[in-house]
């Protein structure tokens, strides 16, 4: 028998079905609830229970960015057939056995909610005397990887009859001084970037090993995602090869702002000043290179012109006089770890002087913090800075790596655009400075391990971006200011490995080798990228004839594998933080991609794990930025729901119902009298494109949709745990907050839904949410898809043309907007959407999705950003036609293309038991299909669509 879709309660929007009418009748597939992660539980149970947390005893030491390592010694009279260690520590570590890297560790984690490794190591070992290493970093700084409640921490179990890896055991510890606490954090996401002296890693200082005088973790759990397979990624084009112009002395410094990630936002942040004494040989002009600050030469103010391509660089022209002449300046200390740099044409041959004397080698003298007001700068009488100013030396290496690569220029002869074949012309560059810039297919997301050949003391810079420079090189704080994306390492002397410990991603790595003194053979054997993407290769297709839609199916799923290790992230490179509006989309990527959804269960239950006291989930999780959006609090819900509606999987459902509770019972849901939510003084998101002003309002629009529909999403989820009378109360909410918007938002005379009570603006967010979640009567609808379509047509030109907050539609949103247009029998503006945008980011030649297609447009952003992927959703969906018929019940789903200009498709998509493959054909206006699929799934195809199936490889009804 064939069921009408109707009957089988097919969701139109194919995200959240409302369902409020018959959720209490509808029938859900109850599944057996399940641990996600029983499975990987060790057979004697708990592992670490004769274990204890231990750390290095390290005094008085900087808790920020500490290195300790970690190293067992045995021996064996045989190799075992199996022998595992069991390993957790705040915040990651780096293993190695006998010389060999293994693994790379832990996954992200909420502090109370602590995942640990298992790792077999019988292969690794030998007969005799073996070693394991543990290379453990502790953040101890702002991070979008880690929560502030953590602690320095190891952990280990393990071993064999023979030998017993517990901790502290025979465990050794030693402090590894080769890192610098005091490093700058890589972006406002990331931690410390590494600035590493090679030539001491091997030292280090010979610590005892305490027991963790606090114990901030929770119990200890197996790691739940998926294994890290660190196969090679090998770049695809060499952009850049030779040498760098030496034509610039650079000096500076670096400020420490202690109190940066505690102080209160919109607190004054403190500046400090600069004075230096500049000796010039004759009268002359001199064009500086300078950094943000306030200019004075000889006491005049000096202009300073910020018209430059090179990131977060300026120039300032100064008129010398004969002699001496007197340069201060003021600066704010923006970030935790401030640095400021000047450049000095060596043609010149002025010298810098931190006081009035040749003889004085410090170039600067530099300010006590204070408020700019109380910074008295020295005057061109005096002979040097007030006495509690500092001087300051000229080691570059004390300078931010990103800052150096920025300003550098590669020379007129550089090579550019080569093979990796041709790596053999340029591997070797006989000069001061040398540079390679790489190009990778999609994006890499790894650890960097390179093969140099330099001088004891060169410096080796390796920077990561999305964006191209000009030159040739990476356009490094072009995207965003206050991305210092480089690491640095000084080299020991000869050839060595180089690996960086920390997982960096973009599009492009730059590696600069800068020799200590004169000129040097700087030889760069090899580089690649040790991957820790998880999700494996792209095993899926799709074809139509759109040629459009063809590009983006593989492009959104390259660019959500390029974004995946243990967790979902919103881009490889800048954050590779997991938000929650970006698992929302990256959760139907999933799956589609493959069967296996543990990575985005993982995500889900983090964001479950770091819930904030007030009910309210954080934007991101794990971080330290603990604050929400809450209109992503509710997406959180959809994707619970969607997850479960997809899968079948209660067992999540169940372990996070207790957060979603906490979630509708939180404080900070602030009522008007009509029961509709406000959203003044929240932290409303969105979406790149709306209009700042509808992120808050009185009985705000967009969040009271999101409420309706995670409302709806909860009396499904609700009913299905068998908690009948919470589900009627989801419901009842659900009605309750869709009468009081009618009655308080809905324009009459415009056809749609004000964005807050009293607004003037556009609202197309808040509409294309009433379509996606079916508000209000069919009519309305209608003339909310009439008042949408004519913006919907413009929207990219008036992105591209506005910017960011015109009113627009961005990427993102789109996930809500296409299934919405298909649910309302308008594919041909879909597709039109579609073509429009993705034709778009097609034209720019990017084998990857960004973060919003304005900032592509501008060379800012992400350029690999898997929210943006719901073209490949609606793909799969709308024009394969493979939509859920039944919530929950992953064993009965829907056939039913819904397309305007398309005659054929074919694809293959994931399900839990295997692979569903579709083609289809239009011929004389009706769809010849055939389908395979899994043993025990039923098809369900509408009966008054024309839809023949001419071979079935499945149940059909």
């Amino acid at each position: 028998m064939i069921l009408p879709i109707a009957e089988a309660e097919s969701p139109p929007g194919g995200l959240v079905s409302k369902g409020r009418k018959s959720v209490n009748g509808r029938r859900f597939a109850r599944r057996e609830r399940v641990d996600a992660a029983a499975d990987s539980l060790p057979s004697d149970g708990d592992p670490f229970c004769r274990s204890r947390f231990v750390w290095a005893d390290l005094g008085d030491a900087p808790n920020r960015n500490v290195f300790v390592r970690f190293e067992r010694s045995f021996a064996l009279g045989a190799i075992p057939s199996g022998f595992l260690i069991h390993l957790f520590a705040d915040t990651r570590y780096r293993l190695w056995v006998n010389g060999e890297f293994v693994a790379y560790g832990p996954g992200r984690f909420v502090t109370q909610h602590p995942e640990f490794d298992t790792h077999e190591l019988a292969s690794r070992l030998c007969v005799g005397g073996n070693q394991i290493s543990v290379e453990v970093n502790f953040f101890g700084a702002s991070s979008y990887q880690s929560m502030p409640d953590g602690a320095p921490g190891f952990i280990a179990a393990g071993g064999n009859e023979s030998v017993n890896l517990e901790t502290p055991g025979d465990w050794r510890a030693t402090r590894m001084t080769a890192w610098r606490w005091d490093a700058p954090l890589f972006s406002f996401a990331q931690n410390p970037v590494e600035i590493c002296d090679t030539r001491l890693v091997e030292c280090g200082q010979a610590v005892g090993i305490v027991a963790c005088a606090e114990s901030p973790w929770g119990r200890l759990r197996p790691y739940s995602g998926l294994r890290i397979p660190y196969f090679e990624q090998r770049p695809r084009e060499i952009l850049l090869a030779g040498k760098v112009l030496d034509e610039e002395t650079i000096v500076g410094f670096m400020c420490h702002d202690p109190l940066a990630n505690v102080r209160e936002e919109g607190a004054p942040k403190p500046w400090t000043a600069f004075a230096t004494w500049i000796h010039s040989p004759r009268k002359q002009s001199v064009c500086f290179s300078v950094f943000w600050s306030y200019l004075w030469l000889n006491g005049k103010p000096l202009p300073v012109d910020t018209g430059t391509a090179r990131g977060n660089h300026a120039h300032a022209q100064l008129e010398l006089e004969e002699g001496w002449n007197l340069l201060t300046g003021h600066l704010c200390v923006l970030t935790e770890f401030w640095t400021y740099c000047l450049g000095i044409p060596k043609s010149s041959s002025v010298t810098l002087h931190g006081r009035r004397d040749l003889g004085c080698q410090e170039p600067l003298a530099i300010s006590p913090k204070a408020e700019k007001e109380e910074i008295a700068l020295p005057t061109l009488e005096d002979d040097k800075a007030p006495p509690a100013w500092l001087l300051c030396g000229s080691d570059t290496t004390y300078l931010t790596p990103a800052r150096l690569m920025a300003w550098d220029t590669p020379a007129p002869d550089a090579r550019r655009n080569l093979s990796p074949e041709q790596m053999t012309g340029v591997r070797t560059i006989h000069g001061s400075t040398a540079t390679w810039c790489f190009l990778f297919a999609g994006e890499f997301l790894g650890h960097i391990v390179m093969d140099v050949e330099a001088p004891e003391g060169c410096i080796l810079d390796v920077g990561v971006d999305d964006w191209q420079h000009e030159g040739g090189g990476l356009a490094l704080y072009r995207s965003n200011p206050f991305t210092d994306s480089a690491d640095r390492f000084l080299l020991k002397g000869g050839r060595q490995r180089v690996e960086v410990f920390h997982p960096r991603g973009g599009k492009m790595i730059q590696i600069t080798l800068r020799a200590p003194e004169g000129v040097a053979d700087l030889v760069l054997h090899d580089l690649f990228v040790r991957s820790s993407q998880s999700l494996g290769a792209d095993e899926t297709s799709f074809t139509c004839d759109d040629p459009v839609l063809n590009w983006v199916w593989p492009t959104a799923l390259r660019t959500l594998i390029c974004s995946t290790d243990d967790s979902f992230s919103d881009c490889p490179w800048r954050e590779r933080g997991s938000y929650i509006g970006d698992g929302f989309v990256n959760l139907h990527l999933n799956a589609l991609l493959s069967a296996d959804l543990r990575i985005a269960a993982r995500t889900i239950r983090i964001f479950g794990q770091a819930q904030r006291p007030d009910g309210q989930l954080a934007c991101v999780a794990p971080a330290w930025l603990r604050k929400p959006h809450e209109d992503f609090t509710l997406i959180w819900l959809l994707s619970l729901h969607d997850y479960w509606s997809g899968t079948g999987d209660l067992g999540l459902v169940d372990e996070m119902w207790p957060v979603v509770g906490r979630i509708w019972d939180s404080p900070t849901w602030e009522c008007h009298p009509s029961g509709l939510w406000n959203a003044n003084d929240r932290r409303l998101f969105i979406d790149w494109g709306v209009i700042v002003e509808e992120r808050a309002g009185t009985a705000n629009a967009v969040i009271n949709l999101l409420r309706i529909a995670a409302a709806c999403a909860c009396a499904e989820m609700a009913e299905a745990l068998g908690l009948t009378d919470k589900a009627a109360r989801f419901t009842e909410d659900a009605e309750a907050t869709e009468q009081a918007m009618e009655r308080l938002l809905w324009n009459e005379s415009e056809g749609r839904l004000d964005a807050f009570l009293g607004a003037t603006t556009p609202a197309a967010h808040a509409n294309t949410l009433a379509l996606a979640f079916r508000f209000g009567s069919e009519e309305r609808r209608e003339r909310i898809l009439s008042y949408l379509e004519p913006r919907l047509r413009k929207n990219l030109s008036q992105g591209l043309k506005c910017g960011a907050n015109s009113g627009h539609l961005e990427l993102f949103y789109l996930a809500f907007a296409l299934p919405a247009l298909a649910g309302h029998g308008r594919p041909d503006l879909a597709e039109q959407l579609i073509r429009d945008h993705y034709g778009y980011l097609e034209s720019l030649g990017d084998d990857t999705l960004p973060e919003n297609f304005y900032g592509a447009d501008h060379s800012a952003g992400s350029r690999c950003h898997s929210w943006a992927g719901a073209g490949a959703i609606y793909a799969a969906r709308y024009v394969l036609g493979v939509r859920w018929a039944e919530h929950g019940n992953p064993h009965r789903l829907v056939f039913d293309p819904i397309v305007d200009g398309i005659d054929s498709a074919s694809g293959r998509i994931a399900h839990r038991d295997g692979w569903i493959e579709v083609s289809w054909e239009r011929i004389d206006g009706e769809i010849h299909s055939r389908i395979h699929a899994p043993a025990g799934v039923e098809i369900l195809t509408p009966s008054d669509r024309g839809i023949r199936a001419e071979e079935v490889h499945a149940t059909l009804r």
